[in-house]
């Protein structure tokens, strides 16, 4: 048995164990201080890389909303620069985000619009850490439909506009009521729309968009997109698909029908989307994909690739690929890639199929040059064709009366029939008076009974004839009003009419207003308010100038709604419309709004600076420009509003905001 230590050494021993246990226990301690210090680190970096993550997300958005912006999404053409070596670079004012644009495309869509893609590279930064996140984001164009009233160039009631017509400045669209057609041309519209039908030829320029709820007909014609929806039909009393026909080398981008499409006589076109079938003949071609809810006969040429549903005939006709849910007659077709065919193929001349499969037989017999697989019961879907959105025109209600309190001037008739005009806001005259009208130009306190005022009973002149003294009024009648005269011929301002006017020679500072219907002479030079010079309209000494449009301290035209006008026709009376037919005369020249409450006419050479708006209001006749006419909007003044002597603001039609998807992102 060993002996126990001595009283010293056990004391050692004591001290010893608790030296190390003390060390075990501080380094127990440590250990756990480290892990706890490696764990915050791990959590600190863990947080900070979130926050960096979340950062470049809301950065993504934050380009989201950036280029849906109107302005921003129709001019991202610019970004067409950018690359990964020489980005773009885009303010977001965002905390630790910085974001750059690396690339910029376009493609098509299933309806034909262009959609413009955007990559871009976001960076969220917290303490230290980055996330770059990159996003492919897609810009869809706003969807524009056809407006009313303030369209710049708005007819109801159908359209002949067989002497051309010429828009000079930025493209518009033409919104129709009725029927558009054409032997002569369009130049220079966006845009065509129509409820009824579209007939075009002659010399016209690329259209960025026709459509129609009636069938489209185009001859020698060039569209990025064409699109025909439904029509009702008087004979069978049903609603039927319209069909599009293209002849004349006719050339189209995208094209849509509720019916059928006919491509003839050497056109082309790319994206065919039908309901009913497609007839492509001799001369004529494809240069995208085929669809048809119904069969397809195309003869000659090529075309990339078809979808049909139904039986079809290809007669010596080149294609890419092929998918026929039905059967197939080729006559010496030829399918150079793939042909998908869920029931026969028969071949009756020396056509050939490089590869494919069929789920019926191939006939008349086993063909060599027909290499089709058979898979009994294949089946082949073809895309359903969806019917076009239909075409609505919202009209609005032209009514001259609900402008007689606007107007510096009301000439109208008392009840013996005297010409008689009351005056507002007009320099020297108090508002609400009334005075009559004689023959030499002068407004007069007394009744001139049908002849000159005398000189004590004049007050202001309203008109000027071909000299001072000269019958400015010669040819008018009760209900009719026709002014002549060589110089300035009626008092600046707006002037409203009960009954008919006709505008003759000479040159004319007002917004013109009548009850009935108005009339131009040739070599007629008129502008609307809005669209005069001050010192036609505020500083011209043979007439007062109308208080409430001049500026006499800046020396400035004040706009008026009223004052967009040119001519505004036609009114109700006890809820019964009558007048609204403006009829131009040849060689006039007009500044401001033609707004006719029926239909307009014109012959001869005729400029409108100023947008066209009629009503049909009566229910009957159309609107006819011929000889030519030319709507010219550049060089404008800015208190002239294209569009707004309806009050409207000159809406060219109802666009919807561009929208803008993330169709993908990645971190980098």
């Amino acid at each position: 048995m060993r002996s126990p230590l001595p009283q010293h050494q056990r004391g050692i021993a004591v001290v010893a164990l608790i030296t190390l246990m003390g060390l075990a226990l501080s380094m127990l301690i440590l250990g756990a201080m480290r892990y706890t210090r490696s764990g915050q680190a791990s959590g600190l970096a863990l947080r900070t890389q979130t926050e960096a993550q979340v950062r470049a997300w809301t950065g993504l958005e934050a380009v989201r909303q950036y280029l849906a912006n109107t302005t921003i999404a129709q001019n991202a053409g610019a970004f067409a620069s950018a690359s990964s070596a020489k980005p773009i670079p885009l303010t977001l004012n965002l905390p630790a985000v910085t974001a750059k644009v690396t690339g910029y495309g376009t493609r098509k869509d299933a309806g034909g619009a262009t959609l413009q893609v955007v990559t871009v590279q976001v960076t969220g930064s917290s303490t230290g850490a980055n996330a770059v996140l990159e996003g492919v984001l897609e810009i869809t164009p706003g969807v524009v439909t056809p407006g009313s009233g303030g369209n710049l160039l708005n007819f109801t009631g159908g359209l002949q506009a067989n002497g051309g017509i010429n828009f000079v400045g930025d493209p518009v669209n033409i919104t129709v009521a009725g029927d558009f057609n054409t032997t002569t041309g369009v130049n220079g519209i966006n845009q065509i729309c129509a409820t009824g039908s579209i007939n075009l030829s002659g010399g016209s320029s690329s259209f960025k968009r026709l459509c129609a709820n009636g069938d489209i007909t185009l001859a020698s014609v060039q569209a990025d997109l064409v699109e025909a929806g439904s029509h009702y039909d008087a004979a069978s009393k049903k609603t039927i698909g319209s069909s599009v026909t293209l002849s004349g080398a006719a050339q189209v981008g995208t094209l849509y029908a509720d019916g059928s499409a006919i491509l003839a006589s050497g056109s082309t076109a790319g994206d065919i989307n039908v309901i009913n079938n497609i007839t492509m003949d001799s001369g004529s071609s494809g240069t995208g994909t085929f669809t048809a809810n119904g069969a397809v006969t195309l003869t000659n040429g090529s075309v990339p690739a078809v979808n049909v549903k139904l039986d079809s005939t290809l007669n010596n006709t080149t294609i890419t690929t092929l998918k026929s849910a039905a059967s197939i007659i080729s006559n010496g077709a030829t399918i150079s890639g793939i042909a998908m065919v869920a029931k026969n193929y028969r071949e009756n001349s020396y056509g050939r199929v490089a590869a494919g499969q069929l789920g019926g037989a191939i006939l008349p017999g086993p063909n060599p040059q027909i290499n089709l697989t058979r898979v009994p019961g294949l089946a082949v879907t073809i895309p359903v064709v969806a019917p076009r959105p239909v075409i609505t025109a919202q009209i609005a209600k032209v009514d001259a009366y609900s402008y007689q309190s606007s107007a510096n001037y009301v000439y109208s008739f008392d009840a013996a029939g005297n010409r008689i005009v009351t005056v507002n806001k007009v320099s020297g005259l108090t508002d609400g008076s009334r005075y009559f009208l004689d023959t030499t130009g002068w407004m007069c306190r007394v009744n001139p009974a049908g002849g000159a005022c005398p000189e004590a009973a004049q007050v202001a002149r309203y008109c000027t004839g071909y000299w001072s003294a000269g019958n400015c009024l010669d040819g008018s009648t009760r209900g009719n009003w026709q002014f002549n005269g060589s110089g300035t011929v009626l008092a600046p301002g707006v002037a409203w009419f009960d009954g008919n006017l006709s505008v003759g020679s000479g040159y004319y500072f007002n917004s013109m207003i009548a009850t009935g219907s108005i009339s131009t002479a040739g070599n007629n030079q008129s502008r609307g308010i809005n669209l005069s010079n001050y010192a036609d309209v505020c500083a011209n000494p043979d007439y007062p100038y109308p208080t409430n449009l001049c500026n006499r301290s800046t020396k400035a035209i004040i706009s008026t709604t009223a004052g967009n006008l040119q001519f505004l026709a036609g009114g109700y009376k006890n809820g019964v419309f009558s007048g609204g037919t403006i009829t131009l005369g040849s060689a006039n020249e007009l500044w401001g709004d033609v707004v006719a409450g029926d239909h307009l006419n014109t012959s001869g050479s005729t400029r409108l600076h100023g947008a066209i708006s009629t009503a049909a209001q009566s229910g009957s006749g159309s609107n006819n420009l011929g000889g030519g006419t030319f709507i010219d909007l550049t060089g404008l003044p800015p208190g002239y509003t294209p569009g707004g002597g309806l009050g409207n603001g000159g809406n060219a039609g109802n666009t919807s905001p561009p929208s803008v998807a993330v169709r993908g992102a990645r971190y980098l």
